[in-house]
């Protein structure tokens, strides 16, 4: 799934979609099986529950004491997760 069909390489932003709490399951899943089809934002628009927003840095601090917190598919301590862009940082060649 690409779900951020505008972004590029050098861009500087983070492009940031999340879930808020209260969306089902299987609302989830048919949100990813569209997206999977038709990669484009239009369908978070139509989501209450999804949010996209472009940033240059993120915090996300869990709410609950225990949990499970995955970043673009993987599994990552649970705990604050931090990202921000360091621009010019290093050269990269993609083709």
């Amino acid at each position: 799934m690409f779900a951020a069909p505008a972004s590029r390489l050098d861009d500087g932003i983070i492009h940031l979609i999340y879930m808020k709490a209260g969306i089902s399951r299987r609302s989830l899943v048919r949100l990813f099986l569209v997206w999977k089809k038709e990669a484009t934002l239009e369908q978070i628009d139509h989501c209450p529950h999804a949010v996209y927003v472009k940033v240059e840095a993120l915090r996300l601090e869990p709410h609950s004491p225990k949990g499970i917190i995955t970043v673009d598919g993987e599994l990552v301590d649970y705990g604050p997760v931090q990202a921000q862009i360091h621009a010019r940082l290093a050269r990269l060649i993609a083709g």
